[in-house]
């Protein structure tokens, strides 16, 4: 069964997030700060519950969750996969305005190569606009663009744990 195809509680409560230790794991590699602030469904403390996390307004929802500071300060928001990346349309929307406030770097970590890919929101957006294909995730009918995680290699920087 798909991560996705798990329900929220159940997918609360799992160790199903790969990738957000993986983001962890490399930025303390590089002695870059990585914070963690807003929702966190995978902490049984700051876990909002289903019932509750719907009436929080979309672009909150789609607000990232992590922060990096470099020689400036970027949004991080990471995502993990197998082989296809799936963006949700609705969490770009978010994505465009949280954009505008903090550069947004988004972190991928393909759980079926055990890779990691680095780009900008930005860059991430032309390719899904320009390469992306549609689609609807069945469990909630969301639409979303989804595109390979090997074309990812064409916008943004390969990362190797």
């Amino acid at each position: 069964m798909e991560f996705y195809e798990q329900g929220y509680e159940e997918r609360a409560k799992s160790e199903g997030n790969i990738a957000e230790p993986k983001a962890e794991q490399f930025y303390k590699s590089k002695n870059i700060p990585i914070i963690r602030y807003g929702f966190d469904q995978y902490d049984p403390e700051k876990r909002i519950e289903k019932k509750d996390f719907y009436k929080v307004p979309e672009l909150i929802r789609a607000m990232p969750d992590n922060m990096i500071i470099t020689s400036k300060a970027y949004f991080l928001e990471v995502k993990g996969c197998r082989d296809i990346l799936k963006v949700k349309t609705v969490d770009m929307k978010g994505y465009d305005f949280w954009d505008k406030i903090m550069p947004i770097i988004v972190f991928v970590y393909s759980n079926s190569n055990k890779h990691c890919y680095r780009a900008t929101y930005q860059r991430l957006k032309e390719l899904l606009d320009l390469m992306g294909t549609k689609g609807k995730y069945p469990d909630n009918n969301k639409e979303y663009l989804s595109v390979e995680v090997k074309e990812l290699a064409l916008i943004g920087e390969f990362c190797k744990l």
